[in-house]
Formats: structure tokens, C-alpha cells, sequence
């Protein structure tokens, strides 16, 4: 009987502050939007691919906020969402590969491939993204333990583990909603509770100054928060 007080694989999720180092380790603007899209979103990795992720699936969001349709045409499909700051990431990325030639339109992938020796594909693979996120974290010197076959924080996981327990943590989110945007099914709720994109970043919403990633913008956040919780009490006065 195998001993069962050892972390199971792929369980322990990234921090904060290791994300932080993740994008401070690399100067691609290509890897910079991944690491926001994945920390802000939480997907999981062959969501990229399953359908192919791509412009038209972007929609804009108050405060500068992207949603993001996963799974489109799928009766899987939910809504996911971008920070401010994982927004303005990957419209930089956008804005480079328009610099560099590329004609950007709704069939555009959002995460294009730049492999040279593989055209194949005009969007990312999942085999890509592991690839550039395990030498992103090489270089970043994220500490991995590894048990047996598998490490105990995962690649993209580490990032879906960390964006649950944000939302779960978060008494004020509702906890339907939060298994919403973790692309749970969860009982009946799962099956017949069907919230619109508006109401799921209403939850989103209260969550995003932890998902945040840059103090500064955490900051910032907290202070929008704290202006409109202000303004709502005087307009109850």
C-alpha cells in the first residue's frame, strides 16, 4: 500500500510572487500575454486549441477587461475573463505582430505560432505552450518538486489551482458562478443555472485585485474598489 502523506502531483499552486518572477525572467511579449492570460483565466491547456482560441472570440469588458468565450459552439462553452493588466498584455503582443507585418482580423489566433520549421498550424499547440512555460520557469527558478512522474505544481495547473483558490477563498463570490468560471459541472446548478457573460464578471469582478499579478496595479485596483464602495454608501445616504 502506497504511503498517502506525500502532495499529490500537479497539487500545489504557483504564487503570486512566482508569477511575478515567471514575467520578469522573459522579454517575449508573446510569453508575457500567456503567463497573464493563463494566471487571469485559470483554462485549462488544451483550451487553447480546442476550438483554436481566436480574436473573435475577444469581447470588451468595462475597466479594461477582456472576456474571453472558451470552448465556442461547445455546450461546454463559458466565459472566461482578463484583468486590466492581462488585457493590456496581450493587446501589446497584438500591437508587436502588427508591427511586424501580420493583418489581424477576428480569424487571427490569439496566441500565433512562430515556429519557422512548423507552419502546419497558424496558432499555438499545447505542445508549444508546456514548452515555453517550462523554460519560463527554468528561468525564473521555480522551485518544482517531483513525485514519481509528475511534478507537484503543473505547468498550467499551477496557475488553474491558484485562480480556484482565489474564487473559492472569496466569500463574497458566488460559489455557482465561481464553478462557472472554473468550467465545473456542478450538479443541477451545473445543468440549469446558465448566468450571462455580464453577471459571471459581476463575480469575476470581486475577485481581481487578488488575481492581479503587479502590486502596483493591485493597488490601483483596490482603490477603484474602495471608490466605488464609497460612492454606493452616499448614494444610499
Amino acid at each position: 500500500i502506497k504511503s498517502d502523506d506525500l502532495v499529490l502531483g500537479g497539487d500545489v499552486p504557483f504564487t503570486t510572487e512566482e508569477i511575478s518572477r515567471m514575467l520578469s525572467s522573459t522579454t517575449k511579449l508573446r510569453t508575457k500575454a500567456l503567463i497573464h492570460f493563463f494566471a487571469s483565466t485559470g483554462i485549462r491547456p488544451a483550451s487553447i486549441e480546442d476550438p483554436v482560441l481566436r480574436k473573435k472570440h475577444l469581447y470588451d469588458m468595462p475597466h479594461g477587461c477582456n472576456a474571453v468565450k472558451v470552448y465556442d459552439e461547445s455546450k461546454y462553452g463559458y466565459w472566461a475573463f482578463l484583468t486590466p493588466e492581462a488585457a493590456k498584455s496581450l493587446e501589446d503582443y497584438f500591437k508587436s505582430r502588427g508591427l511586424n507585418g501580420e493583418k489581424l482580423d477576428d480569424d487571427s489566433p490569439i496566441f500565433k505560432n512562430e515556429d519557422s520549421n512548423n507552419r502546419k498550424n497558424d496558432h499555438l499547440s499545447k505542445a508549444s505552450l508546456y514548452q515555453i512555460l517550462s523554460n519560463v520557469m527554468e528561468s525564473a527558478q521555480i522551485k518544482r518538486v517531483k513525485n514519481g512522474k509528475r511534478y507537484d505544481k503543473a505547468l498550467t495547473y499551477g496557475f488553474r489551482k491558484r485562480f480556484n483558490g482565489i474564487l473559492k477563498l472569496n466569500n463574497e463570490v458566488n460559489s455557482n458562478i465561481a464553478e462557472k468560471l472554473m468550467a465545473h459541472t456542478n450538479g443541477l446548478d451545473g445543468t440549469y443555472l446558465k448566468p450571462t457573460r455580464e453577471q459571471c464578471f459581476a463575480e469575476f469582478a470581486k475577485a481581481m485585485q487578488e488575481l492581479t499579478i503587479d502590486p502596483t496595479e493591485r493597488l490601483k485596483a483596490e482603490k477603484e474598489s474602495l471608490e466605488k464602495e464609497l460612492s454606493e454608501k452616499d448614494e444610499l445616504k
